[in-house]
C-alpha cells in the first residue's frame, strides 16, 4: 500500500510525533495533484480542496483494505505464525515487519488527515 506515487524521495514526510514533528498536509496535497499529472495511481479532485480532504480522497482508494483491517481488528487472538516459544525472544525472526510498513504509514497519513479535517469540531468540543 504505498502512499507514494513518483520516484522516491520526492515524498513529503509523514511526520514523527517522537520528534515532534508534524505532517505537512499541504505538501501532499500538491504532491498529489503533482503526480495526478504523471499518473492516475490516486484520486484528485478536479478543483483543491481543504489539504486533509484531498489527502483522504487520494487515500481513498485504500477504503476496502481499510475497512477489511477494521473486520480483521474485532477478531480475538490474531497473531502472525511465529515461534513465540524460543529460549531468546529477541532471536525471534520477523519477516511480516517490511510488510507491514507501508500500510502502517498509509495510516498514518490517513489518521492525521482524518484528525485535521474533524479539528474545528474537537476544538470546539474540547473548550466546551
Amino acid at each position: 500500500m504505498p502512499i507514494e506515487a513518483l520516484p522516491k524521495g520526492k515524498a513529503p514526510a509523514v511526520g514523527n510525533w517522537q520528534k515532534g514533528e508534524r505532517a505537512d498536509l499541504p505538501a501532499w496535497q500538491a504532491y498529489y495533484r503533482q503526480a495526478a499529472t504523471r499518473t492516475n495511481l490516486f484520486p484528485v479532485p478536479p478543483q483543491s480542496q481543504a489539504p486533509a480532504a484531498d489527502v483522504l480522497l487520494a487515500l481513498s482508494k485504500y477504503d476496502s483494505v481499510v475497512e477489511e483491517l477494521r473486520q480483521a481488528a474485532r477478531r480475538p487472538d490474531s497473531r502472525f505464525p511465529l515461534d513465540y516459544t524460543t529460549e531468546n525472544p529477541a532471536a525471534i525472526l520477523l519477516p511480516h515487519l517490511a510488510g507491514l510498513k507501508g500500510p502502517a504509514m498509509m495510516l498514518q497519513l490517513r489518521a492525521i488527515a482524518e484528525l485535521e479535517a474533524v479539528k474545528p469540531t474537537w476544538r470546539w468540543k474540547m473548550s466546551n
